[in-house]
């Protein structure tokens, strides 16, 4: 897909989920469903935003762990690392910003080796979203009507997705060899990431697994907090089946970083609205979450990359 078509469907995409964000709220007004948010709790909120550095920790020590084969880098340098990525990323669509935000602080000669590793990372936490969503299936809790065909054939449904998502697996930790034995020749890209790939060993590779596995369940449960203080109540185990769904969705749909909250929001109504709550109450919830996780970690990174500009 060339460059100006993909624009043309990122768009396309912001645009719609605005749409069906006001869809929503004005089919709630003329069902005459409450929009507002009349027992908003305080506790959860603040623990919800007591998990941000421990969600970027988390982040760091994932970068730090990559980074071992090309940098030896302290914690810290690394927090400010992925700050800057996180910053860099909000100008760009589907933040790839951030992988120019990270390794504006290496050292030059380890900038375009630290990129993929960056992409290995974001690969690493792509398999574990998928997992989860995966899992999220599995539990079988109530889909939006439109996705009733996937519940109606549950078992082949589940089957074919436990299928991809083992092939997804064994191409993470064996695509290097894989590809030692087929000639790529198209793009480098491609050809860099495999190359990266085979830096690490199924051990350390594993290990980035695991930290990716911790950071989502971080933010999993930052999003069932917020909703929680917002008044959204449900379950814990049917709210972190939803929420993983709806990861899933803003992971493979296309955007801007700054149009985000408007795919989360539409993705968070649609999958959420099944066990209640208001619409008001919903986008709340997640834009508080964006504002969190996203948007004053941002500017601290703008922080960092104002001062090691200078």
């Amino acid at each position: 897909m060339s460059k100006k078509w993909l624009t043309i469907l990122k768009i396309s995409v912001a645009c719609a989920a605005f749409a069906f964000i006001v869809f929503r709220i004005m089919e709630q007004i003329e069902k005459g469903v409450g929009l507002r948010i009349t027992d908003f709790k305080t506790l959860p909120m603040i623990a919800a935003v007591a998990l941000m550095p421990v969600n970027y920790l988390m982040e760091s020590f994932k970068w730090k762990h990559l980074l071992v084969k090309i940098q030896d880098v302290k914690l810290l340098f690394a927090v400010k690392s992925v700050l800057a990525g996180l910053a860099a990323s909000m100008v760009t669509p589907n933040r790839i910003g951030d992988f120019a935000g990270r390794i504006m602080l290496l050292k030059a000669g380890n900038r375009a080796a630290g990129t993929m590793a960056s992409v290995v990372g974001s690969c690493a936490q792509m398999l574990v979203i998928a997992a989860f969503g995966v899992a999220a299936f599995a539990c079988n809790i109530e889909l939006p009507r439109q996705l009733h065909y996937f519940q109606d054939n549950y078992f082949v449904t589940l089957i074919t997705l436990v299928i991809i998502l083992i092939i997804a697996i064994i191409l993470f930790f064996n695509i290097s060899k894989m590809a030692a034995k087929i000639k790529i020749e198209r793009s480098q890209m491609l050809k860099n990431i495999v190359e990266a790939m085979g830096l690490y060993s199924a051990r350390q590779l594993a290990a980035v697994l695991a930290i990716s596995a911790v950071r989502y369940a971080v933010f999993a449960i930052q999003f069932y907090l917020v909703l929680w203080s917002f008044g959204v109540e449900m379950g814990l185990l049917t709210g972190l089946c939803a929420i993983a769904f709806i990861y899933c969705f803003v992971t493979i749909v296309p955007t801007f970083a700054l149009a985000e909250w408007g795919v989360r929001g539409s993705a968070a109504l649609f999958f959420l609205s099944p066990f209640g709550g208001s619409a008001v109450a919903i986008l709340s919830a997640t834009i508080a979450v964006w504002l969190i996780n996203i948007g004053l970690p941002a500017l601290a990174g703008a922080v960092v990359m104002l001062k090691s500009s200078n």
